[in-house]
């Protein structure tokens, strides 16, 4: 006689139910690994953009300056000069560390999303060549931690053309 053998055995169920856990747990993994990267991803952009946009008006303005005070100037976070319409402007950086920013007079150049966690602004004048501005700013997302809290640094020297 023969028996009827169209079941699973317990086994079988067993070693079905192991594998596809073992599928589920590494799918999931590799999701929340993807997720991660996405959101760091948008966090480094979100911080390029900012610190790149204040060194972007810093330039600008810089470049037209009529005069900057004193050059070279004492301390490294301050930037006073003269536009080129004769008003006093500066540039300073303010609460340098988990909550800095960088602004213009009394308005904030990079938004509250974003940390400026290092900031130099150093005038340089050199005999007859026109005066140099180098700015440096280094920022990260305001409260990312971990693997999001990447770091975006920017330089640049600006070199005044009204002299």
């Amino acid at each position: 006689m023969k028996k009827n053998e169209s079941g699973f055995s317990l086994l079988e169920i067993l070693v079905v139910l192991v594998v596809f856990s073992f599928l589920a747990i590494v799918i999931s993994q590799s999701l929340l690994f993807t997720l991660r990267g996405t959101r760091k991803s948008e966090t480094i952009s979100s911080v390029r953009e900012n610190v790149d946009f204040a060194i972007a008006i810093m330039e600008r303005q810089l470049h037209n300056a009529d005069l900057v005070y004193p050059c070279p100037n004492p301390d490294d976070k301050v930037l006073a000069f003269r536009d080129q319409d004769g008003r006093a402007v500066n540039f300073s950086c303010q609460n340098v560390g988990e909550e800095g920013y960088v602004a213009s007079g009394s308005g904030r150049l990079t938004n509250d999303t974003v940390a400026i966690t290092s900031c130099s602004l150093r005038c340089s004048a050199g005999g007859n060549a026109p005066p140099t501005v180098e700015i440096e700013l280094t920022g990260k997302a305001s409260g990312a931690k971990g693997s999001e809290a990447s770091v975006v640094s920017s330089a640049t020297t600006v070199i005044l053309r009204s002299y």
